[in-house]
């Protein structure tokens, strides 16, 4: 079944049947009625031609004065009488338009001739164009005076050949075999051809064409002749090929763009990082010394005015720590690992991170912790750092997009044992329905080349897919961005 794969092998399969079954089937008929029309009228024109010389015969037989030998020399000079014969019961000739033949055998002058019968049909002796029938002159009252109580007298054998109508039919009709199977052949060549020149060879361009876009040859073309769809099939290729090689080389400068941002990103990553850790160890001194200072104001009088003082440089000493703490936390290349673990403790670290940015821009930060009476905590199954990752991304996007003075909210909540939702809402401009849709897709970001990689929604995607997550996005221009996740399991 492999031939049929192709769609050349199917319409040449299709093409041949569809010609046998409409054309060979009338053609046969068509043959079989032209060879009977001919046999029964040169049949026919042989039988009357018999009848003429049996009652010229019996005529002949009844005169006296008439001759047999010369009556059939006569009629075989007749045009398409090929021979007269009359032969007894024995196949003995008696007379005969050719004189030669007279008391032969029938078998020795003719091996063609069949045994007489009175009932034989007429038959073919020469490569059908001489028909042969031998009819009994029977022995009627009148010739009974001569010829006794006997029912066939002898046996009339007139060998008649084709006039030139009937070889002209004869002809026609057997040629008319030939032509049906040349038109045959005619119809399935130039169809075939057709085929092969106006669709399978333009189709094989396209499939090559096809090939090399499959392997990265964006730069092919098919040449476009005519008008006719391939030219328009064409047309089309080579403006899609264009559209491609372009995309990608959009795509291999903003790929390589984004790689050296990514990269100085990875820098300023570690610099951070570096700095916190730097900075842990002075901090670390002025929290020493500060609660030492503080030990001291209470046994020291000349101190004691400064004891709120020390409280303040420590509780800041500690909120330096804590924020450079979590900078460590989250720089941290930590395994990827699935765990049981708190949803909203998860989301509280993640929050620690970005509060010095929340309070520069000064945007006012709710948070919301809700559980129902069937679930003590939302606890969920996944890899913390990655969910971490989630929050960080949708709170910077709602910073980026309120810019100063605007209001978050970030709900966690559990809908039922197994399923727990995360919100993260902001008041800023809001998103249209036309980039909504693509706010997930690679590399697609509303933000200025400085700012946005277009990254970050792709990333927060992916991260729900591998946790099982459902994400969502409400939002309207001017209502503000509603980013919903629900975890389930």
């Amino acid at each position: 079944m492999t031939m049929f794969k192709t769609i050349k092998s199917k319409f040449v399969t299709t093409v041949i049947f569809i010609i046998i079954v409409t054309i060979i089937p009338p053609l046969l008929f068509l043959y079989h009625q032209y060879e009977n029309n001919f046999e029964q009228r040169s049949l026919a024109m042989l039988r009357t031609t018999q009848e003429v010389i049996r009652e010229s015969l019996n005529h002949a037989m009844l005169n006296p004065l008439k001759e047999i030998q010369p009556l059939l020399e006569q009629i075989g000079r007749l045009k398409y009488i090929k021979r007269v014969r009359i032969i007894d019961d024995t196949g003995i000739i008696h007379y005969s338009s050719d004189s030669t033949e007279i008391n032969k055998p029938i078998t020795s002058v003719s091996e063609d001739h069949k045994i007489l019968d009175s009932n034989q049909d007429i038959h073919v002796i020469e490569s059908n164009t001489v028909y042969s029938q031998a009819l009994p002159i029977k022995n009627d009252k009148k010739c009974q005076s001569c010829h006794k109580q006997k029912d066939i007298i002898a046996y009339l054998d007139v060998d008649s050949e084709l006039t030139h109508a009937e070889t002209f039919f004869y002809v026609g009709y057997r040629h008319t075999l030939f032509l049906g199977i040349a038109v045959i052949i005619f119809l399935i060549g130039g169809l075939y051809i057709f085929f092969e020149t106006t669709i399978h060879k333009p189709l094989q361009k396209v499939m090559l064409g096809l090939d090399d876009i499959e392997k990265g040859n964006l730069n092919t073309s098919i040449p476009v002749t005519g008008n006719d769809e391939f030219a328009k099939l064409n047309q089309h290729f080579n403006s899609m090929a264009g559209h491609l090689a372009q995309s990608r080389a959009e795509i291999k400068t903003l790929h390589n763009e984004q790689l050296q941002r990514a990269d100085k990103l990875v820098t300023l990553g570690e610099i951070a990082a570096e700095m916190a850790h730097e900075i842990n160890n002075p901090a670390g001194v002025i929290l020493t010394r500060a609660d030492y200072l503080l030990l001291e104001a209470s046994d020291n009088a000349a101190l004691r005015p400064y004891e709120n003082d020390f409280e303040t440089i420590m509780k800041q000493t500690e909120r330096v720590a804590r924020i450079t703490g979590n900078i460590l936390k989250y720089s941290k290349k930590l395994p990827k690992n699935f765990t049981q673990f708190d949803l909203s403790k998860c989301v509280a670290e993640s929050m620690g991170i970005l509060e010095p940015r929340l309070r520069r821009r000064h945007i006012s930060l709710q948070q919301s912790y809700s559980c129902q009476a069937h679930c003590s905590a939302p606890v969920i199954f996944g890899d913390a750092q990655q969910i971490e990752q989630i929050v960080i991304n949708l709170v910077n996007n709602a910073i980026d997009a309120m810019e100063k003075d605007g209001h978050l909210k970030i709900n966690v909540s559990c809908i039922t044992e197994n399923r727990h939702q995360l919100i993260v809402e902001d008041d800023g401009p809001g998103i249209d329905e036309q980039t909504r849709e693509k706010i997930f897709m690679p590399f697609f970001t509303t933000k200025n080349s400085q700012k946005g990689t277009g990254l970050g929604l792709y990333i927060v995607k992916n991260i729900c897919n591998n946790h099982n997550a459902e994400i969502t996005c409400e939002s309207s221009v001017g209502q503000g961005t509603k980013f919903k996740i629900i975890f389930n399991g």
